[in-house]
């Protein structure tokens, strides 16, 4: 097996007036591999078939473009910043490869399959999808006792059909360092922060085309003669979406000894609806499941 990896990241930032700068980034991920074995016709699995060889390749490469606009600025007690963006991602998985048997030397490995004299099946695969995003944030702090942040994402995934595409998550938090306060005395306390909040996330764990339905190839009887050609293999399902995770949390923050010890103590619920889910159907439909957005789940619990 041979692979190659190139990983590389630019970027720019420019000020466009005072406390308003712009920001942009490229980044470019790419994979290739070769997976090459052959059976000799000294070893069992290649003595019956006069040797067996095969070889599979691919290819994979991830982009990504991210764009910020950001403007920051304290008055007084006040600080805040506000955040716009965009963001563009593109992934492409390409695999490709083939299998002989019955060579007629051992000495060329699996480097001459068109001198095999039984060409098996080849076999390629394309896999394409795309997430394209707006996001805003604002994070506004008084005093650096009271803290409040807004974040929202409107984001596209191509894996899911027209009008199912889309789908907004906002999310909330607020914080309040207790600590800060003229009536807060502790020896032992450095730090004690109070903070809360509300956040939406999505899940598109399907594969893309997948709301198309699939073809494979089978094979068809016309009288004594056989005849290639396509039939389903999944049943297509456009009305898929976005698979939607709810999470509100409250928790503590805290310093001992001037911080030397930390720690957090924090309450969470998360509730998840239309879970990306495969449903059981009548086998005489000539299909055993559908996937679709059904059911929900309730997580909840502490952590330390």
């Amino acid at each position: 097996s041979v692979a190659d990896r190139f990983q590389g990241n630019v970027f720019a930032e420019y000020e466009i007036i005072n406390n308003l700068t712009f920001k942009t980034t490229f980044g470019l991920s790419s994979n290739n591999d070769r997976r090459g074995e052959f059976v000799p016709t000294v070893l069992q699995g290649g003595a019956g078939v006069g040797g067996d060889a095969r070889i599979n390749s691919g290819k994979n490469s991830i982009l990504l473009n991210e764009n910020f606009l950001t403007y920051s600025r304290t008055i007084d007690k006040h600080s805040f910043s506000i955040l716009g963006g965009y963001s563009y991602q593109h992934s492409r998985d390409e695999d490709w490869g083939g299998r002989g048997q019955g060579f007629p030397t051992n000495a060329s490995l699996f480097w001459d399959l068109d001198g095999s004299a039984v060409w098996q099946r080849p076999n390629s695969r394309l896999t394409e999808w795309e997430l394209s995003s707006y996001f805003t944030r604002l994070n506004y702090s008084f005093n650096n006792k009271y803290m409040f942040t807004f974040t929202a994402r409107y984001d596209d995934s191509s894996v899911f059909s027209e009008g199912n595409k889309w789908a907004f998550f906002p999310a909330i938090s607020t914080g309040w360092i207790i600590s800060e306060e003229d009536f807060f005395t502790s020896s032992g306390i450095s730090f004690l922060k109070l903070r809360a909040g509300y956040g939406e996330v999505g899940n598109t764990s399907i594969d893309p085309f997948q709301t198309l339905g699939g073809l494979e190839r089978t094979t068809y009887a016309f009288g004594n003669d056989q005849a290639f050609g396509y039939g389903h293999n999944l049943i297509a399902n456009p009305d898929l979406s976005w698979e939607i995770s709810r999470t509100t949390n409250i928790g503590l923050d805290l310093g001992f000894l001037e911080d030397r010890i930390t720690g957090s103590l924090e309450y969470y619920i998360t509730n998840t609806d239309d879970l990306l889910l495969e449903r059981l159907i009548p086998i005489t439909s000539g299909f055993s499941s559908i996937l679709q957005n059904i059911g929900a789940t309730r997580n909840s619990g502490w952590e330390l």
